[in-house]
C-alpha cells in the first residue's frame, strides 16, 4: 500500500470499504434488508470521511429509505445524525437542526435513553453555535439527565460543558462556574478529554476575573499537565 502513497488510516478505510462492499452484495443477494441498510450507512460514513459528498448522501439516503420500510428506529436516527454531521460541518444549521430533530423523534420511539441523550446534546451544540443560548441550555440539561441515568461519562461531560458555556453567554457566571467545576472536579477519570480541557480553560478565565489567582494558578498547572 505504501507504493500507492497510502497511510495506515487510508489502508484501514480501504480494507473496510472492500469488506462492506462485499457484505452489501451478499445482503442484496440474500434479500436481507436490514443488513443492506447497515452496510449502506457504513459505506456512506466512509465517503463522508473521504469528503465525497454526493456519494455520502446517496448511500445514506438509500439506507434511510430501507430503515423506514423496516421500522428500524435506531437506524433511521443514525442516518439523520450522519446527515446532520454533513450539514453542520458546512454551517447549514437549519438543515442540521431539521435532521437532528428527526433523529431525536426516532430515538424517542426507539426508547433508549443514551440514544435520546446524544440527539439532544447535538441539538444543544447546534443552538450554542448559532447563539441561541436558552435553547442550548434547555436541550443540554435534558441530555445531561439522560446521560446521568445511563452513566455515560463522555456524554455527561459534553452536556455539562454546553450548560457551562450557555450560562457564560447568558452572563450567569456563578451557574457557569458550578457546571464547569462539576466537569473538572468529577471528570470520571477522563482527564485527557479535550472537553475537560475546554472546561479548565473557561474556569481559569472565570477565576482570573474573580481575582482568585490561587485557583487560577492551580488549574492552569493542571491544564498544562492534562491537555491533549
Amino acid at each position: 500500500y505504501a507504493s500507492y502513497g497510502l497511510g495506515w488510516h487510508e489502508v484501514i478505510l480501504f480494507k473496510r470499504f472492500q469488506y462492506l462492499t462485499k457484505a452489501l452484495e451478499w445482503f442484496e443477494k440474500s434479500n436481507d434488508s436490514l443488513g443492506k441498510a447497515v452496510a449502506l450507512t457504513q459505506i456512506g460514513e466512509i465517503y463522508f470521511v473521504l469528503g465525497e459528498e454526493e456519494k455520502f448522501k446517496e448511500y445514506t439516503l438509500r439506507s434511510l429509505q430501507i430503515q423506514k420500510q423496516v421500522n428500524d428506529y435506531g437506524g433511521i436516527a443514525l442516518c439523520y445524525i450522519n446527515l446532520w454531521r454533513h450539514f453542520q460541518t458546512r454551517r447549514m444549521y437549519e438543515d442540521a437542526l431539521e435532521n437532528y430533530k428527526e433523529a431525536l423523534d426516532y430515538r424517542q420511539k426507539d426508547g433508549r435513553q443514551q440514544g435520546i441523550a446524544y440527539a439532544q446534546v447535538n441539538i444543544a451544540d447546534v443552538y450554542l453555535e448559532t447563539d441561541n443560548y436558552e435553547e442550548s441550555l434547555n436541550f443540554a440539561k435534558e441530555a445531561n439527565a439522560n446521560f446521568l441515568f445511563s452513566k455515560d461519562a463522555t456524554g455527561i461531560i459534553w452536556s455539562e460543558l454546553i450548560i457551562g458555556y450557555s450560562y457564560l453567554h447568558l452572563n450567569k457566571i456563578d451557574s457557569a462556574q458550578n457546571a464547569l467545576e462539576g466537569i473538572v472536579n468529577n471528570s470520571f477519570g477522563i482527564m485527557y478529554d479535550h472537553k475537560v480541557n475546554q472546561a479548565q480553560r473557561a474556569l481559569i478565565s472565570i477565576y482570573a476575573k474573580h481575582k482568585d489567582l490561587k485557583k487560577a494558578f492551580e488549574l492552569q498547572t493542571q491544564y498544562v499537565t492534562t491537555r491533549d
